[in-house]
């Protein structure tokens, strides 16, 4: 509704201003004045506009750059927290195995009414070390380490 209203005042304005300017060429004496006065204003309002349209593009320009140089660098800042991050997770995945493995054992010997193992003889046992294989035989199965 409102861009009808603007739309007929501009219609309005400017059928005043095509009037007054074929008043001056008709009678110079009585509606130069008006004429000009009112070719002035249309300019001023063109001048106006232009140099508005010209603040609103460079103000779009510089605030998308300004976004946009935010964002690159939050951007580059969230992929250095996760390159941290998977760099920790790596740094502890070969340890994975070793856990997996002393909760399987103590799971196993939970549910046979055995003692738990201790982490550090389980991964002693996944560093293939026979004497810890022993030991664990011996202490939470009653089997001789002699053997």
């Amino acid at each position: 509704m409102l861009l009808i209203y603007s739309g007929l005042y501009i219609f309005y304005f400017s059928i005043v201003c095509i009037w007054s300017v074929l008043g001056a060429v008709l009678n110079p004496e009585k509606f130069l004045p008006i004429a000009t006065g009112t070719l002035a204003i249309a300019a001023t309002a063109f001048i106006i506009y232009s140099k508005l349209t010209n603040i609103d593009k460079t103000l779009k320009e510089l605030v998308s750059s300004l976004v946009d140089d935010q964002l690159k660098i939050t951007m580059l800042e969230t992929i250095q927290k996760q390159n941290s991050d998977l760099a920790n997770v790596i740094q502890h995945i070969d340890e994975v195995p070793q856990m997996i493995f002393n909760k399987g054992i103590n799971t196993y010997m939970s549910m046979n009414n055995q003692p738990k193992v201790d982490r550090t003889l389980t991964d002693r046992i996944m560093e293939g070390n026979a004497g810890a294989i022993a030991t664990l035989m011996n202490t939470n199965c009653g089997i001789d380490p002699n053997i």
